[in-house]
């Protein structure tokens, strides 16, 4: 079910020993903040494991030493996985465009297929004509296999990584202080 605008979002709390361990700081040189992928791929894990596809808050328990970096933090995880959701989204579109362009070459192994097995069938009556001719029907429509697996089947899996992508492009990031720290 959506989420009803209103009620508080369920939240994935993570414990995190400092801003180092979720930022890629060596990447961030280059294009500003950016998340560690060991984060990314742990936030995204506590995610599915708990809350599926609903929206979702994310808390972050940090020392408080680095609360003077939790707007670099925040930014980070919505930049992320918003370019994580840009990125999945061209995925999908180059599975369609070869899908579509793989049930075109099918589509034509099945017809040449066709017209082969029509054409052993005419010229020949016998057992061995038949076996060729009906092997032939079976492999052309075999051909059509995989580029609807790649259509129908592989969108499936991209769809939810842009969904959770999405999710936690919007999701609210909150920092409390790690006692002791």
């Amino acid at each position: 079910p959506a989420h009803r605008p209103g009620a508080a979002l369920p939240a994935v709390r993570l414990s995190i020993c400092s801003a180092g361990r979720i930022l890629n700081e060596a990447h961030a040189l280059f294009t500003g903040p950016d998340l560690h992928p060991d984060f990314a791929r742990a936030l995204v894990s506590e995610v599915e494991a708990a809350h599926g596809e609903k929206g979702v808050a994310v808390e972050l328990e940090i020392s408080r030493h680095d609360h003077g970096r939790t707007d670099e933090i925040r930014s980070a995880i919505h930049g992320y996985f918003s370019q994580q959701a840009r990125d999945e989204q061209n995925e999908l579109r180059q599975l369609k465009r070869r899908g579509g362009a793989a049930l075109l070459c099918a589509l034509c192994a099945v017809a040449f297929c066709i017209v082969l097995s029509e054409a052993i069938y005419l010229l020949g009556q016998g057992r061995l004509a038949t076996i060729i001719s009906e092997s032939l029907i079976i492999i052309g429509w075999v051909t059509l296999w995989s580029p609807a697996e790649t259509l129908i089947f592989d969108r499936f899996p991209i769809r939810r990584r842009i969904k959770l992508a999405k999710m936690l492009a919007a999701a609210p990031v909150t920092f409390r202080a790690r006692e002791g720290a």
